[in-house]
């Protein structure tokens, strides 16, 4: 099968998952899993795990959890809405 056919299946059974009212991510999710084992056959189901892995070890990603808690204890700590106020004194209207 050629690769203009494998994506012009792909993108319809997609868009008519979509229009079925199914959710995105489930419809990618599917479209993925089905086209991942359609063309690589067992090796497909262990293509997301070296994915997810990989990904695991990109080290800038451990910034993002570290982010979200500074910003939680900015939060909790009223030094956010202290800054905010601050802010807006300085060059609010």
């Amino acid at each position: 099968m050629s690769y203009e056919m494998i994506a012009l299946l792909m993108f319809s059974t997609l868009m008519l998952m979509l229009l079925t009212g199914q959710r995105v991510f489930g419809a990618v999710g599917f479209v993925a899993v089905v086209a991942a084992l359609g063309l690589w056959g067992d090796g497909g189901s262990e293509m997301a795990f070296a994915a997810s892995m990989k990904l695991m070890n990109w080290y800038p990603l451990l910034t993002l959890p570290l982010f979200v808690f500074m910003g939680y204890m900015l939060s909790e700590s009223g030094i956010a809405g202290d800054l905010y106020r601050m802010l807006h004194v300085w060059m609010g209207s």
